[in-house]
């Protein structure tokens, strides 16, 4: 569904197209791009273990999850090193040991597995090796960290300073903010390229800044980030049920007392254990429903690009204190987008501010035990599908 493809004919046009794959230069990695029949799309890229004796573990979640893909037939692996090429003993050989007989187990055929080291590269168990230079790609520039496109560029001095003396009165008012005003200011700032009052772009960016305080609320932005306005009513319906049949009230009374008194901004262990407080077991159990939709059902790609590039440009105007929770959300986006490695990076970021913040804890937790989306199993080894590849499928079909 995809015009732009590449046909893979050897190991170095592998060990070149890797990177661009990732849209960066694997460290201590290993890569798998899994096959149906000649054709693939995916890439899965996990750190290296850091102990041999966690080598059979390891290759053995590695295949768990290839087995996600329903119609995999093989793979081809690399691995990433520092390590020098040895003249007796390739770099990981080991655990490529381990991996090959993991997939042999699972009927997954490794078509081949390369090593790209400090000082060369080579194919395990073939003839075919060579320098990195052999590899015809600009090295200087991939070598850079491989972080280096998911920096934050710094926001216009103007902005920062206006939205840093806002946030202070938004957050006032933000318990009596209702769930929608929220989403509907998401949706503004989404659809608006730049606005040009600056006074009302600030304001749209306090409101969504001020509102990812809240445990619960983030948890209704990650449905509407990953699934739209649909299922956030799916979500607040399930809790109204909830409320209903714990406290005896009408859903509507429920309701109306959760827009009027708002959930508690701030962490869940820092608010008061009142009964609105505490309404569906832990506020956390908004976070925990959208990590677990993702395990069924496939996010919506486009959406989620889109609010990858706006929460990288909230992300710009905050000091540190305030950005971790718009990282945090960026963290579970590239997540359930299934880049792990994006993931990882902005969950690091916001732990190392604050080691409690709830969504980053999940994040680091998934990625380390490199748990991919569930719904990527549906989806086959192409990758994921968006819109406008079903509109080019139906476009091209020669029955139509």
């Amino acid at each position: 569904m995809n015009s732009n493809t590449r046909t893979l004919r050897n190991p170095v046009e592998v060990l070149t197209t890797i990177p661009e794959l990732c849209g960066f230069m694997p460290v201590e990695s290993l890569v798998v791009l899994p096959f149906s029949e000649k054709y693939g799309g995916a890439v899965m890229r996990i750190d290296l273990p850091a102990f041999e004796h966690e080598f059979e573990m390891y290759a053995a979640a590695v295949a768990a999850n290839l087995t996600r893909f329903h119609d995999i037939t093989q793979v081809a692996i690399a691995i990433y090193t520092h390590r020098p090429l040895g003249l007796d003993e390739t770099p990981y050989e080991k655990l490529i040991a381990a991996l090959i007989a993991v997939c042999d187990v699972t009927a997954i055929e490794v078509a081949t597995v390369l090593v790209h080291a400090s000082d060369g590269w080579c194919e395990y168990g073939g003839s075919r090796s060579g320098t990195i230079e052999s590899l015809q790609h600009d090295h200087d520039l991939l070598a850079q960290s491989p972080t280096a496109r998911l920096q934050i560029q710094p926001a216009a001095v103007e902005a920062r300073d206006e939205l840093a003396q806002l946030l202070h009165m938004v957050d006032e008012v933000m318990p009596r903010l209702h769930p929608f005003e929220l989403l509907e200011t998401w949706d503004e700032l989404e659809l608006a390229a730049a606005v040009e009052e600056l006074d009302e772009y600030v304001l749209r960016l306090a409101v969504v800044v001020s509102g990812m305080r809240s445990v619960a609320l983030t948890g209704l932005l990650l449905h509407h980030i990953g699934y739209g306005a649909e299922a956030v009513n799916e979500l607040l319906a399930v809790y109204l049920l909830h409320s209903r049949a714990q406290r005896g009230r009408p859903g509507d009374a429920v309701l109306e007392g959760w827009w009027t008194q708002g959930f508690q901004c701030g962490r869940e262990e820092d608010a008061p254990h009142t009964d609105e407080a505490s309404e569906w077991s832990a506020a956390s159990d908004f976070l925990q429903a959208a990590i677990d939709r993702v395990a069924i059902e496939a996010v919506d790609l486009d959406r989620c690009e889109r609010a990858t590039r706006l929460l990288r440009q909230l992300a710009a105007h905050l000091e540190n204190d305030r950005r971790v929770d718009v990282l945090s959300v960026l963290a579970w986006t590239h997540w359930a987008s299934g880049n792990l490695t994006a993931a990882d990076y902005y969950a690091q970021q916001v732990l190392r501010s604050d080691q409690t913040h709830p969504l980053a804890i999940e994040i680091d937790d998934l990625c380390a035990r490199a748990v991919l989306p569930g719904w990527i199993g549906s989806t086959g080894c192409a990758g994921g599908v968006r819109d406008a590849d079903l509109h080019d499928l139906i476009a091209n079909d020669p029955l139509s």
